[in-house]
């Protein structure tokens, strides 16, 4: 059944990864210039990272594809989500790194405003070993409003980023970048209605201890302040 919202701006839905990639077909066509999608994923079996972490982006108005480096013997269950509105302006671009490659710079044809505009990426990394799913852990942000930055802590293997500028009328945007503690960190934000707000962020890793410090938890304590635990990054707090 076709899962797709009143407004008909969201569509959604699962799948079953088994091979290097999948293609899944929209209930309903897109126009990408003002769409972007969303995934999460888990996996049935441990695997390295060349079979967990996926990349997700539109092949046309009405396919999106998921891949990853590698199959192993591994399935992942994905929920998928592709979020489209005619208030986006939405430019997307891939990047392949280098293995050495740690802080990188990708240039935008046409400035952003900060106020309205917020990040989503994807990535996938070229790795044999579990420990070292770090590697395709990238966190990005605005170096300015033509250029965007992603940073990783860990290099040795090449990683394919997918990302997603998108600029929204009518919307207001808070972003930064902060550090946290395990036991967390309260940061204080512009009033905001949590009604119709929500909060976007990506993450990193250094080459010491295990995964967990590097996928924060963020979330809302009320109105006028988040709440981000482990290791924070940058994020985009998002309003209308």
């Amino acid at each position: 059944t076709p899962k797709v919202s009143a407004s008909g701006d969201i569509q959604r839905g699962s799948a079953t990864l088994t091979s290097i990639m999948h293609n899944i077909t929209l209930y309903q066509p897109i126009n990408v210039s003002n769409s972007f999608p969303l995934i999460t994923m888990r996996s049935s079996v441990a695997g390295n990272a060349s079979s967990v972490l996926l990349s997700a982006e539109f092949e046309n108005s009405t396919n999106m594809v998921v891949k990853r480096f590698a199959s192993s013997n591994c399935q992942e269950d994905i929920d998928w989500q592709v979020v489209s509105n005619k208030l986006f302006n939405v430019v997307s671009g891939t990047y392949n790194s280098t293995t050495t490659e740690s802080d990188v710079m990708i240039n935008l044809t046409n400035p952003v405003n900060f106020s309205n505009t917020f990040i989503v990426a994807t990535s996938r990394t070229q790795d044999s070993d579990e420990d070292f799913t770090r590697t395709g852990l990238w966190s990005i942000k605005f170096a300015n409003a033509t250029q965007l930055n992603f940073t990783r802590k860990v290099t040795g293997n090449v990683t394919n980023l997918v990302y997603y500028v998108v600029q929204w009328t009518g919307a207001t945007i808070q972003n930064g970048t902060d550090r946290a503690t395990q036991a967390g960190t309260i940061i204080p934000i512009n009033t905001v209605n949590l009604s119709n707000s929500f909060i976007i962020s990506s993450h990193t890793r250094n080459s010491t201890g295990n995964l967990d410090p590097g996928y924060p938890r963020i979330f809302f304590v009320n109105s006028t302040a988040m709440s981000l635990k482990i290791n924070g990054r940058p994020y985009f707090l998002c309003s209308l």
